[in-house]
C-alpha cells in the first residue's frame, strides 16, 4: 500500500532508530531510492547482492551513474509505470547487474513513498535474489523438455500404471505417444483406466493380467507382446516392458514404455509365409538351402537340408557339416569354398555326402556364393543343395550301357542303328565300315541308304511296324559309298518310355548279298535244268525210293 511520509532531504532518506536494526539485519535487500533513479539508502544484504563492500560504496557507485542495477533499462521503465498506476509492484522477475559484469535474477517487490500532496517522493523496494530458483526452473524445463522430445520420439509411449491396496487400478501418467497408439488423450487414460484396459483384446487379456499380477507378487518386472484395439476398431500389436516399485502405503506402480510393434509383426507374419513357401518349394524340389555368415562363423540351414543329410542339428557349426562329406571329396569342396570367397564368383560342385541316421553315401550337387548385403561389410555365403543320387546312378548306368553299346558296335559285323518314333531321322547309324556312320540325326537317311526300287517297300514296312508297335523285319537293298548295291537283312524293335509311348527304334541289319547271289544263282541253275529237261524229246524221270518224283512231257506221253 502506499505510504505518506516527508520528503527527503538531498542528503537522504533516514531510517527511524525503530526499524534501523531491522532494515540492517533484513536478509533482502532494500533500497530506498527517488522516482529519478537515485539511491538515498541501503542495507548491507543488497550491497552484497550486487558484489559491494558496503551500502554507501552501492549508493556512491550507482548515484556517481557508473553502475546500472538493471541488466535491461525497460524493466525499470515498467516498474515506474505499474508503480505510477497501482502504487505498488510485487514480485516482479528481472535480471539484475553484479559488479563484476554477471548477470543474476532478482524478484523485486516496491511500494511507493508520496508527500502530503500525494506526489511521489521516494521508492521503498525489496529485492531477492532468486537466480538458483530460476535455474532450477530452467532444469526443469529443460528436464520436462527432453522428456517430451522422449516420450513424442519413441514409436510408443511411457507410462506409469499403479495398484491401489485394494485392488484398483489407474494410469497416474500417460505420455502424448497415447494419442497415435490407442487414439486416446492422455487425460482420458489418466481419468479412465478401462479406456486402456477395456481395449486390450480379448484373447491376450488373461496373459496381460497374468503377467501384472506375477509381477505385483513377485516384484521383479515384466514384458509381453499384445494386441490392442483401438476407438476406431483398428487393431494394434504393443510390446510392454515394465518395471515395478512398492510404495509404504502398499500401492505399486508400474514404470513403463508401451513400443508399437505392429509394422514388426507384418514383417513377421510375411517372413513366416515366406519361410513356409521357402520350405514348400524345397520340400517340392527337394533343395535345401544355408546360410554363412562368415564374421561370427554363424551358420542356418533349413529342415530340407536337415534331411538331406540325416541330421538333426539345426544350428551346426561350418567344423561340424564338413565331415558330412565324403572324406575322398572335402580337399573339393574347400577348394570350390576358397575360390568363391577370394574371387567372389559363385561355384558349383557335385560330391558325395554320408548321412548321419543311415552312413549311407548320397551324391548332392552344391551350389554357393558370397555375398554382402548393400552397405555392409559383413560377408556372408549362401547355397543350395540337391541330392542327385538318382540321377548320377542313372548317369553312370547310361555311361556303363554306352560303353557296353560301343562295345557291341565294334564286337558286332551288323549294321547298329537307331531311329526316332515316327522313323523320319535317322538318330545315329555304326557303319562298321560297311556304309557311312551317321553321328547326327538325318532326315534325309532313305534316299543316302536305301536302293530306289525298294524305298516304297521300306516305308511302307516302316509305318506298318509303327503302326502297331511291333517288330519291322524287311529284306532290302542299300546304296553303299562307292554307289555299289548291297543286299542286307534289317530287324528293328521299338524302344518305349515309361509312358509306354516310342521313344526310338533300335535296329541292326546283317548282310545277307552272299546269301542273296547264291540263292539268285540257284534259282538260275534250277530254271536252266528245268528248261533242259522239260524241253528234250527223251522220256526222263526221277523215282526216289521207288516213288516218282518227277516225270517230263515226253515220259508221260511214253507212258
Amino acid at each position: 500500500m502506499a505510504q505518506n511520509n516527508h520528503s527527503a532531504q538531498d542528503a537522504g532518506y533516514l531510517i527511524p532508530s525503530c526499524e534501523h536494526s531491522l532494515f540492517t539485519n533484513a536478509p533482502l535487500g532494500i533500497i530506498m531510492s527517488t522516482p529519478d533513479g537515485r539511491i538515498l539508502s541501503a542495507n548491507p544484504a543488497i550491497g552484497r547482492m550486487f558484489g559491494y563492500d558496503s551500502p554507501d560504496e552501492l549508493i556512491d557507485s550507482v548515484n556517481g551513474m557508473t553502475t546500472q542495477l538493471y541488466a535491461a533499462q525497460p524493466d525499470r521503465e515498467e516498474i515506474i509505470r505499474l508503480l505510477r498506476e497501482n502504487d505498488e509492484v510485487f514480485n516482479y522477475e528481472c535480471r539484475g547487474v553484479h559488479r563484476n559484469g554477471a548477470m543474476f535474477w532478482t524478484s523485486i517487490n516496491v511500494s511507493t513513498i508520496r508527500d502530503y500532496n500525494g506526489e511521489i517522493t521516494h521508492f521503498l523496494s525489496f529485492i531477492s535474489d532468486i537466480t538458483q530458483r530460476k535455474q532450477m526452473e530452467e532444469e526443469l524445463q529443460q528436464s520436462e523438455e527432453l522428456l517430451r522430445t522422449v516420450t513424442t520420439s519413441i514409436p510408443g509411449m511411457l507410462y506409469q500404471f499403479r495398484m491401489h491396496p485394494d485392488g484398483a487400478f489407474d494410469f497416474p501418467y500417460m505420455s502424448e505417444g497415447v494419442r497415435v497408439m490407442f487414439g486416446i488423450s492422455p487425460e482420458e487414460a489418466t481419468n479412465d483406466v478401462q479406456s486402456v484396459m477395456g481395449r486390450v483384446h480379448e484373447e491376450d487379456l488373461d496373459a496381460l493380467q497374468g503377467a501384472i499380477m506375477a509381477s505385483a507378487e513377485n516384484m521383479t518386472p515384466y514384458e509381453l507382446i499384445h494386441r490392442h484395439r483401438k476407438p476406431n476398431g483398428e487393431v494394434k500389436w504393443i510390446k510392454v516392458l515394465s518395471t515395478p516399485k512398492e510404495y509404504e502405503d502398499g500401492s505399486i506402480v508400474w514404470n513403463g514404455v508401451a513400443l508399437d510393434i505392429t509394422e514388426q509383426k507384418a514383417i513377421e507374419a510375411k517372413l513366416a509365409k515366406r519361410n513356409i513357401a521357402l520350405e514348400n518349394a524345397e520340400r517340392l524340389t527337394g533343395l535345401g538351402s544355408w546360410e554363412w555368415n562368415m564374421d561370427d562363423n554363424e551358420l542356418h540351414v533349413s529342415k530340407n537340408w536337415l534331411a538331406i543329410h540325416g541330421s538333426s542339428n539345426p544350428n551346426p557349426t561350418m567344423e561340424q557339416i564338413l565331415p558330412l562329406a565324403h572324406p575322398d571329396d572335402v580337399p573339393a569342396i574347400e577348394e570350390a569354398f576358397v575360390r568363391a570367397m577370394e574371387s567372389g564368383d559363385p561355384y558349383s560342385i557335385e560330391h558325395r555326402i554320408i548321412r548321419q541316421d543311415t552312413d549311407e553315401v548320397r551324391w548332392v550337387r552344391s551350389h554357393g556364393e558370397v555375398r554382402s548385403p548393400q552397405g555392409d561389410q559383413i560377408q556372408t555365403m549362401y547355397g543350395a543343395v540337391l541330392d542327385i543320387t538318382e540321377s548320377v546312378q542313372d548317369r553312370q548306368a547310361l555311361v556303363k550301357s554306352e560303353k557296353r553299346l560301343r562295345a557291341l558296335f565294334e564286337a558286332s559285323s551288323d549294321i547298329i542303328y537307331f531311329m526316332n518314333p515316327d522313323c523320319s531321322e535317322m538318330l545315329q547309324l555304326h557303319g562298321v565300315e560297311f556304309i557311312s556312320d551317321t553321328l547326327e540325326p538325318n532326315s534325309n537317311w532313305l534316299k543316302e541308304y536305301i536302293y530306289p526300287d525298294d524305298q516304297q517297300r521300306v516305308l511302307e514296312a516302316l509305318h506298318e511296324a509303327i503302326r502297331t508297335e511291333d517288330t519291322f523285319e524287311l529284306q532290302h537293298r542299300i546304296i553303299r559309298g562307292d554307289g555299289s548295291m548291297r543286299w542286307v537283312y534289317s530287324r528293328a524293335v521299338p524302344v518305349h518310355n515309361d509312358a509306354g509311348k516310342i521313344e526310338e527304334w533300335f535296329g541292326a541289319a546283317s548282310d545277307i548279298t552272299t546269301r542273296k547271289q547264291a540263292e539268285e544263282a540257284l534259282q538260275l541253275s534250277e530254271t536252266r535244268f528245268r528248261n533242259l529237261i522239260e524241253g528234250s524229246p527223251d522220256a526222263i524221270s526221277i523215282n526216289v525210293d521207288e516213288v516218282f518224283v518227277y516225270v517230263n512231257d515226253s515220259a508221260v506221253d511214253l507212258f
